[in-house]
């Protein structure tokens, strides 16, 4: 996935379909099958717009209280809940900024969905221009 990103350190927005709604949510980051550690430094949740662009602002999302979150190579780590109301059948886009990478990634190679990758930290971008490369996984 990040062949074609220039550097190590570029966000992820990944487009999530929510099956049940409520008022909060919470990210589970994995790094099972990476080549390394992880470092989460910026990760926010916010309903997803068109394309890579969200449709209200986002969400900060911490864990233990912390924005920047280490994933060791194969381990997850869940976050606190974040306020967020979702509702069934809607998508969510979670942005994480990947400050520090592993060569290669965990990732579902048949997500069925059109995720976008950014060099440099976007997280908190509303819209899409940072964001010129798309992934299916």
């Amino acid at each position: 996935m990040t062949s074609d990103v220039t550097g190590t350190s570029y966000t992820v927005r990944n487009v999530v379909r929510m099956t049940l709604g409520g008022s909060t949510v919470r990210v589970r980051l994995s790094n099972v099958f990476s080549s390394g550690d992880l470092t989460a430094g910026k990760v926010s949740v916010a309903p997803a717009g068109t394309g890579a662009a969200l449709g209200d602002k986002a969400r900060r999302v911490t864990f233990r209280g912390r924005e920047s979150v280490v994933v060791p190579r194969g381990g997850e780590v869940l976050s606190d809940p974040v306020a967020l109301r979702t509702f069934a059948d809607t998508d969510i886009a979670v942005s994480i900024f990947a400050s520090s990478a592993p060569a290669v990634a965990t990732y579902h190679r048949s997500a069925l969905s059109t995720n976008y990758v950014a060099p440099g930290d976007h997280a908190w971008d509303l819209g899409s221009s940072a964001f010129t490369q798309k992934v299916s996984s």
